[in-house]
C-alpha cells in the first residue's frame, strides 16, 4: 500500500492500484472478483479492465489468467514511473477498513464480501494532499490540525467521498485567482475548503467561473 500510494497515476488507475494492493498478500499476490474490484473503486466494469491494462502497460502490476479460476495479480508498483503531462496527479490515499480480500469458494460469498468493502479517507491524508497542491500552486501549508480544523475537516470527509476531495483539489488548481491572480492579491488556505459552502461552490465550479475574490 506504502509502494501503491507513491505512484503518480490518473485517478482511476490509482484507485484500481490501491484496491489491489489492499487484497494483496505479503509477496503482492492476490487474486479479487470482477466484483470486489467494482464495489471497492466505485467504477463500472469497463473502466477496472481498461485501467488494469494500463496499470499492465506501465509496469505497475502483472495479470495472469486462469480459465475458470479468474486472474491472478502481482502487485510491484514502479517508483520510477513518470506521470503523464496530461493527467494530473491525484495522491490521496485510502486505508483499508475491512479486511483484504482472499480467495472465495463460490461465486455468492465473494460477491457478499465485496458488498461489504469499504474504505476510509483519514484527516492527515486530506492534509497531505493539501501540501502537494500547495506546493504546486505556491499556496499556505499549515503545520498540524487544531482542535478547529480537524473537527471541521472530520464533517466534510463524512459529508464527501473520496472523489468529491479529487473535484475540489482540481478545481483550486485550475482557477488562477485563486493562486494570487487577483487585484487583492488573495491565495486560498486550506481552512477554505473546510466550510461546507465554500466546498460546496469549489464541487459546483461556481469559483471557476468567477474572477473575482468571494
Amino acid at each position: 500500500m506504502t509502494a501503491a500510494w507513491a505512484v503518480h497515476l490518473p485517478d482511476s488507475e490509482k484507485l484500481v492500484l490501491l484496491a489491489l494492493a489492499d487484497c494483496a498478500n505479503d509477496e503482492g499476490g492476490c487474486w479479487p472478483s470482477m466484483a470486489s474490484l467494482v464495489n471497492k473503486c466505485s467504477k463500472s466494469d469497463r473502466t477496472i479492465q481498461a485501467c488494469i491494462k494500463a496499470l499492465v502497460d506501465k509496469g505497475h502490476i502483472d495479470r495472469d489468467e486462469k480459465p475458470g479460476k479468474g486472474c491472478y495479480y502481482t502487485v510491484h508498483p514502479r517508483s520510477d514511473f513518470t506521470p503523464e503531462a496530461t493527467s494530473p496527479p491525484k495522491r490521496l490515499p485510502l486505508t483499508p477498513e475491512a479486511a483484504s480480500d482472499k480467495p472465495s469458494r463460490t461465486s455468492n460469498s465473494s460477491e457478499a464480501k465485496a458488498s461489504s468493502d469499504k474504505v476510509i479517507l483519514l484527516p492527515e491524508h486530506v492534509l497531505d494532499e493539501w501540501r502537494k497542491v500547495a506546493d504546486r500552486c505556491g499556496l499556505a501549508k499549515p503545520r498540524k490540525l487544531d482542535a478547529t480544523r480537524l473537527r471541521k475537516l472530520r464533517a466534510r470527509i463524512k459529508e464527501h467521498p473520496i472523489e468529491d476531495w479529487f473535484e475540489v483539489f482540481d478545481a483550486i488548481e485550475r482557477t488562477p485567482w485563486m493562486h494570487g491572480d487577483n487585484d487583492r492579491g488573495w491565495r486560498v488556505n486550506f481552512d477554505f475548503i473546510l466550510e461546507p459552502s465554500k466546498f460546496n461552490k469549489l464541487l459546483e465550479g461556481t469559483y471557476e467561473r468567477s474572477n473575482a475574490v468571494q
